[in-house]
């Protein structure tokens, strides 16, 4: 066991991290002699002439966690009452008091590692960073100073000196609006319609603030000017003049192709930092899908799916492959080590986050002294998401944090019963040991990134069990249910009798007006881009001195699956659950040389060493 393992609050959690901690076979043979022969001479009543059924032992349980922890100690003396009280035989009395000694000793010596609530911060008051921000030091990954946006404004009010500027301003959200319907039909999602968009704005201010490119001339042709490429004779009355015209149009095209190209080069040499390649590869990309919009009615569709007969998209295409290969050559902006932290010091965070989600009592320095102060519902409940969403983007082999961000309850991530090829719902929790209940991740194939390739995607989420006792079910089942009575966490919280709902509505008062799981900080509106990388980021940096963004998390995992040296079927497995090729996965691990090297140096050692072990210093081939 480790230093952050948390002590059991109860005789029937001790019982369950026992489990954890024994095979199978121990564990029934303990469970059946506490229950069967301990806790009846504590006041349990069962019906020992037939075996235990499920029932029984949910009962037990219940009954177990009015018993603090240190009735650990007490169990040999219950079982030698029971002993005397029944006449068992010495056979079986030797039989069952060894599975009860095995469970006492292991308890005496798993008790010298646990600690208390107070153990993150090593018995020290345990403060939030709230309090704190003087001594917290946000880690800066660049050397990049804060860039002036430059993006155009949309917003006609900004533009007082110009006559008619709403009208042009509307214009330019005209075509705005046409390119992302262009790019819906095209099957992009929300996250990268806006991130396209957002880039054309960008080259839009620059063109308006450096360029002097008035606003009533702006427009998708200020970036690649439009021309005819589909030539017909029937216009012509002679076939030379079709021909001059054919040669003139082909000739402009590769003109307007130059131009866009040196456009977006002086435009990257004018950004105030050095752009990197995966900045300016997001930029040509916007700019290339633009044209395809721009020439969708010159393209052949019938000989050419994706306008590769227009020689203006050919030439972002070839531009960007060249950015591309510059991507590969050139060391990431940020060193992967500087911006990410080893597996388990990711499960630390997790668990110290989980820690702060059950935290009911705060410290508060008042006039020089502490005192001990209930933590608000709300201040609970905005710990609970944080936790959650980090648990969803580590408990399960890590997705994509579109994924993490977008789901909504009872359509996405739903509490049901898998049986016969059909999830069925269910409306309140079931304490049950079938296998087939639980939370289960449904996304069909339009609300995620490659769902074309993937399909409809359906996975169970495994019900982790935690050192002081409490599952991961627990969790999700106060946030998104909390209906459970019998919930662990409600006692640990300090919650009412009377309180039925769901903990995300106590986050904030828009939680009630959609079902997403996840929310904002302060509004209680669903997450984005920026504020779940935010939270996540801010997580590690406060508890690791590393601010790792979501994708890296991704990074960080295949990496470490990668070091343990998992088989075939297992790495196919996770790519699959990540939605990831072999080479993708590939590309994902940040192993180094070193890392890479060791299993064969291990093996090679170990056939070395057992050859060497069977010769002798006489060659086998020398006669004396």
């Amino acid at each position: 066991m480790n230093k952050f393992n948390f002590a059991p609050n109860n005789l029937a959690n001790c019982l369950r991290l026992f489990k954890l901690h024994s095979n199978s076979n121990l564990f029934s043979s303990v469970q059946s002699t506490i229950i069967k022969y301990c806790l009846v001479s504590l006041g349990f009543q069962l019906n020992l002439s037939k075996r235990l059924t499920n029932k029984q032992i949910e009962s037990a349980y219940k009954f177990m966690e009015s018993f603090p922890i240190k009735t650990c100690l007490e169990l040999k003396d219950a079982f030698q009452s029971f002993c005397e009280n029944n006449n068992v035989s010495s056979s079986n009395k030797a039989k069952y008091l060894y599975n009860l000694r095995t469970f006492i000793d292991w308890y005496k010596q798993a008790e010298k590692s646990w600690y208390q609530v107070d153990y993150f911060n090593g018995g020290n008051i345990y403060r939030f960073s709230g309090e704190l921000k003087d001594k917290i030091q946000r880690k800066k990954l660049t050397n990049r100073g804060k860039m002036t946006k430059f993006k155009l404004s949309l917003d006609p009010s900004d533009y007082p000196h110009i006559c008619n500027a709403e009208t042009y301003v509307q214009l330019i959200k005209g075509e705005l609006s046409e390119f992302e319907n262009f790019m819906k039909r095209r099957g992009f999602s929300d996250d990268s319609i806006k991130t396209r968009c957002y880039s054309i704005i960008k080259i839009f201010g620059w063109l308006y603030l450096s360029e002097k490119v008035p606003l009533s001339e702006l427009s998708f042709t200020s970036i690649i000017a439009v021309t005819s490429v589909n030539i017909s004779s029937v216009d012509y009355d002679s076939y030379d003049e079709y021909i001059n015209a054919k040669g003139f149009s082909i000739q402009e095209i590769r003109e307007i192709a130059k131009k866009t190209i040196a456009l977006l080069k002086e435009f990257f040499a004018w950004l105030p930092h050095s752009p990197s390649p995966n900045t300016k590869s997001v930029y040509v990309q916007s700019v290339l899908l633009l044209a395809k919009f721009l020439y969708r009615e010159e393209t052949n569709s019938s000989t050419h799916t994706d306008c590769e007969d227009i020689p203006v998209v050919l030439a972002l295409q070839n531009f960007h492959n060249r950015i591309a290969e510059e991507i590969k050559q050139n060391p990431p902006v940020v060193a992967y080590e500087n911006k990410a932290v080893t597996w388990s010091n990711a499960m630390y965070v997790l668990n110290r986050s989980r820690f702060e989600a059950i935290l009911a009592d705060g410290d508060k320095i008042c006039k020089g002294k502490c005192r001990k102060r209930e933590r608000e519902l709300r201040a609970m409940s905005n710990s609970m998401n944080r936790f959650l969403l980090l648990a969803l983007l580590t408990l399960i082999p890590p997705d994509r944090q579109q994924i993490a961000r977008s789901l909504v309850w009872q359509e996405d991530l739903i509490y049901g019963r898998y049986c016969q090829g059909q999830l069925e719902m269910l409306s309140s929790f079931v304490s049950d040991t079938d296998t087939d209940i639980g939370f289960y991740l449904n996304i069909y194939q339009d609300k995620y990134k490659v769902g074309k390739f993937y399909g409809d995607w359906l996975g169970k989420i495994p019900n982790y069990f935690f050192p002081d006792g409490t599952q991961f079910y627990d969790y999700l089942e106060l946030w998104l249910m909390g209906d459970n009575k019998n919930n662990p966490l409600r006692s640990i919280l300090k919650l009412e009798d009377d309180y039925n709902q769901s903990l995300r509505l106590s986050l904030h008062k828009n939680a009630a007006n959609h079902n997403y799981v996840f929310l904002g900080r302060n509004k209680g509106n669903p997450l984005n881009r920026q504020t779940l990388g935010s939270i996540i980021r801010h997580l590690f940096e406060r508890m690791s001195n590393v601010p790792v963004s979501p994708n890296t998390l991704r990074h960080m995992f295949r990496t470490y699956v990668n070091e343990l040296g998992i088989s075939k079927t297992e790495s196919e497995s996770i790519a699959f659950w990540m939605k990831h090729s072999p080479e993708t996965a590939a590309k994902y691990s940040r192993q180094t040389l070193e890392s890479k090297l060791q299993p064969g140096f291990s093996l090679l050692s170990r056939i070395n060493q057992n050859l060497l072990s069977k010769t002798t210093t006489n060659n086998p081939h020398c006669s004396d």
